[in-house]
């Protein structure tokens, strides 16, 4: 679902480069400042102009199970294009959550921090170490953009609940067995092919 939703933002280059995360030149401010208001009307924009994405983006909320066609047999030579795809998705709700706390609309910034969850755990059982290594990113995304959000803006008991519901989703300590047996099967098949 998230892979049709990266093939609905609409970014012209111009808004791109207003915006933080799409652009290395914007940062957030601290913590404790309020985001500039060019910089607050960018994400706006932004958000206004990718109501459709967003909205398949919210779709996948309640997704407990993902996958993305991707031909293992193809090994280590396998194209992975949605890790890109889902880093773009993350990004578009991480300005999202923003421009909501900013404006105090905390449940919608609530409903950002679920959907980035759905977006990085979609990948959950992908036994590829890349893709986990993209969820992990998206993982330290979420933190960040929750460590500014919660300075910003006092939630309510029930906003935090459905947030540490959402964190909880991301736990998973089997992860890196699975990665690694995935990624042993896939150099085994690399090597076997090598021989003959």
């Amino acid at each position: 679902m998230q892979f049709d939703a990266h093939r609905l933002i609409v970014l012209d280059e111009e808004l791109r480069q207003q915006l933080p995360g799409f652009s290395s030149s914007v940062k957030l401010p601290t913590r404790s400042e309020p985001i500039p208001a060019p910089t607050l009307q960018a994400m706006l924009t932004a958000i206004e102009q990718n109501q459709k994405a967003l909205a398949k983006l919210r779709e996948a909320i309640p997704l407990k199970q993902s996958r993305y066609p991707i031909d293992l047999s193809e090994s280590i030579d396998a194209l992975l294009p949605h890790l890109g795809d889902l880093r773009e998705n993350a990004r578009l709700l991480s300005i999202e959550l923003h421009a909501h706390v900013e404006t105090g609309d905390l449940d919608a910034a609530v409903e950002s921090v679920q959907a980035s969850v759905a977006v990085t755990e979609s990948l959950r059982e992908e036994p590829i170490i890349l893709s986990q290594l993209v969820r992990i990113s998206i993982h330290v995304l979420i933190f960040a953009d929750l460590e500014r959000a919660l300075s910003r803006r006092q939630f309510s008991a029930e906003q935090l609940a459905r947030i540490q519901e959402a964190l909880a989703r991301m736990e998973d300590p089997t992860m890196m067995h699975r990665t690694l047996a995935g990624e042993r099967a896939i150099m085994l098949e690399f090597f076997s092919g090598r021989r003959r």
